[in-house]
């Protein structure tokens, strides 16, 4: 069993997410933080990027869900990411963090964490 992960760590995507009005009218700024399982071993000895989960195409996945899909919650906005990586990648599981900036006093973000694994 493959304990591998490929991580992104503090991608910013813009999209409408949020409960309050105003929030409805404009885009606001989430880091999206995540770690994929994937095993890495063929991708290392063969040294080809056909054989590896591709950052840069996971990232750019996650760039247009959030400008193509508007949410109240971030939990919504997590849970269904999480769903449609795992079926797009065919990942064996996904942790995602998104945080956005505060509302809550003295505190710079507020987000949620989640782990989901591929159904078998």
């Amino acid at each position: 069993m493959s304990v591998d992960k490929v991580f992104i760590d503090d991608l910013g995507v813009e999209t409408v997410i949020g409960i309050y009005p105003w929030e409805q009218q404009v885009k606001q700024m989430l880091s999206v933080s995540l770690a994929m399982g994937w095993d890495i071993r063929q991708a290392a000895e063969s040294d080809d990027i056909a054989r590896t989960l591709n950052y840069a195409e996971v990232a750019e996945y996650i760039q247009l869900y959030a400008n193509e899909h508007t949410h109240l919650l971030l939990e919504s906005f997590v849970e269904d990411l999480a769903a449609r990586l795992i079926n797009r990648f065919g990942l064996p599981w996904v942790r995602i963090r998104v945080a956005k900036k505060s509302t809550v006093p003295r505190a710079s973000q507020v987000g949620v964490e989640i782990e989901r694994s591929a159904a078998k």
